[in-house]
C-alpha cells in the first residue's frame, strides 16, 4: 500500500465511481493529484458554481471538425494549467486520438493525461496516466 501525503478516495476514470475496498470496508486510497486532475476534466466548464472556469470547454465536442483533436488537447491543457502555475503538477503532457467516424461523423476522442506530482517523494516519484473517451459529433 502506497501511503500519500493527502488522503484522496480513488475515483473510476471512466465513471467517476469512488472505489471501494470490500476486503478493508474502505475506500480505496488514490493518488491525490490524479483525482484532482480526474475531477476537473470530468466537469464540463461553465458547471461548476463555484469556479465557472474548472473544466475543459464540452461544446467542442458538439459538432465534429477537422481541428477538433488540436482544440480539445487544447482546452484540456488549458484547464489543467492552474495546477501546473501553482506547483501542484509538472511534466504535463497531454495526446489525444480521433477514432472511429471521420469529421462530422460521431467518433471518440481518446485522450491520456500524464504528470509528475512535485510534492511526492522523490522515491516514490511517477507519472500517472489516465484514458478517457468522449463522444464527438
Amino acid at each position: 500500500m502506497t501511503t500519500y501525503y493527502a488522503y484522496s478516495p480513488s475515483m473510476d476514470a471512466g465513471t467517476g465511481s469512488l472505489l471501494y475496498d470490500s476486503a478493508t470496508l474502505s475506500w480505496t486510497e488514490g493518488q491525490p493529484m490524479m483525482q484532482t486532475v480526474l475531477v476537473t476534466l470530468r466537469t464540463p466548464k461553465g458547471r461548476c458554481p463555484m469556479d465557472p472556469t474548472l473544466g475543459p470547454d464540452y461544446a467542442i465536442l458538439q459538432k465534429a471538425t477537422p481541428d477538433i483533436a488540436a482544440r480539445w488537447r487544447a482546452s484540456v491543457i488549458e484547464s489543467l494549467q492552474r495546477y501546473v502555475r501553482a506547483g501542484q503538477i509538472a511534466d504535463l503532457s497531454v495526446t489525444v486520438d480521433l477514432s472511429g467516424g471521420s469529421a462530422g461523423v460521431s467518433a471518440a476522442l481518446l485522450y491520456s493525461v500524464s504528470f509528475s506530482d512535485p510534492r511526492e517523494p522523490s522515491a516514490t516519484k511517477r507519472k500517472s496516466t489516465g484514458m478517457l473517451t468522449a463522444a464527438v459529433g
